[in-house]
């Protein structure tokens, strides 16, 4: 996490001062955090225990494996 900070031009601990900031300013956490649904939670079970994975070489492969 170092590195990515670094490019940002910023330290872990400026980040987690940042963070902190934004939790007080928003007087909550600064991004929306759900309770995952069914679907996602056996996406998650699926794919934690490596079934229903689907593999894509690039961007248009997973547009052409989408079933839209």
């Amino acid at each position: 996490m170092e590195d990515f900070f670094r490019k940002l031009g910023t330290s872990i601990t400026e980040a987690i001062t940042l963070f902190y900031k934004q939790v007080k300013l928003n007087r909550g956490l600064p991004f929306e955090v759900r309770v995952p649904n069914e679907t996602t939670l056996r996406t998650f079970q699926d794919t934690d225990t490596g079934q229903e994975i689907v593999r894509c070489e690039d961007a248009q492969d997973v547009f052409d494996k989408l079933e839209l």
